[in-house]
């Protein structure tokens, strides 16, 4: 009787369910408890201009002010009014985006430890799973068998990395990247690319459609994970796992 083959990769429905069920809600959640918060700044600061006019109204004195200075200073303090909410609705659809991120991230990368250990030893993946940058974890994924690299939804979540590491360091490799190949997620990238320079990295910004396909993203990407993979499945490893478990065996062995 021929052997039962190897499991190496085992993710139910439920559990799937499960991540997915998290997923909505904190997506929910942040869009109702904060991100609704921001849906009418224009009108905020329309009542910011006639609160300052109401203010200033008993001290008016036809004298000796000018009735359009008076509208010109409420007219200032709206602009002002409405450049800071939009700064801070910037920060929390940067936040919102980076908390969805991570929650993904962490998650992905627990689910892989998990399923490699079937394959090495649990000590050596859990050291190179939390070490390693997204992208490579997607190629140890590829090497269970797991095709995903050039998937749409694997591209989006991808850009969505770049936007997080711009939200968390600032200048830097991402920043280029992303302003390269993605202008449109930087505030004025029209103005900057007509006089053909870079964006600021700190006129990053994510409207809520961004955050919905971004959301989407995520969610294709557990949908598209398989059921069941068996050790026929599994692929060349990358040669860099290969030089890391060489190291590790290398170790282990002096000690």
């Amino acid at each position: 009787m021929k052997p039962e083959p190897r499991v190496t990769f085992y993710f139910p429905e439920r559990e799937r369910d499960i991540l997915v069920e998290q997923h909505d809600f904190y997506v929910k959640e942040a869009k109702s408890r904060l991100l609704s918060q921001f849906s009418d700044i224009e009108g905020e600061a329309d009542a910011k201009a006639e609160e300052t006019l109401g203010r200033l109204a008993p001290k008016f004195n036809p004298d000796k002010h000018d009735e359009a200075d008076f509208y010109e200073l409420a007219q200032d303090k709206a602009i002002s009014h409405w450049m800071a909410l939009d700064q801070l609705r910037s920060s929390v659809g940067l936040a919102v985006a980076a908390g969805m991120f991570h929650q993904f991230d962490k998650t992905l990368r627990d689910k892989v430890v998990r399923e490699l250990s079937h394959c090495l030893e649990r000590e050596f993946v859990e050291k190179v799973v939390w070490s390693t940058d997204h992208p490579m974890l997607i190629e140890l994924l590829q090497w269970l068998g797991i095709a995903l690299k050039e998937k749409s939804f694997s591209k989006q979540i991808d850009v969505l990395r770049l936007v997080i590491n711009v939200y968390k360091h600032g200048d830097g490799g991402s920043h280029k990247k992303l302003s390269k190949q993605h202008p449109e997620f930087y505030e004025g990238s029209a103005v900057f690319a007509e006089f053909n320079i870079p964006p600021d990295f700190d006129k990053l910004t994510l409207s809520v459609e961004d955050i919905n396909r971004f959301a989407a993203a995520i969610k294709e990407f557990w949908h598209a994970l398989p059921h069941r993979l068996y050790e026929s499945d599994m692929k060349q490893p990358p040669t860099w796992l290969d030089k890391k478990y060489e190291k590790y065996t290398l170790r282990k062995q002096s000690k």
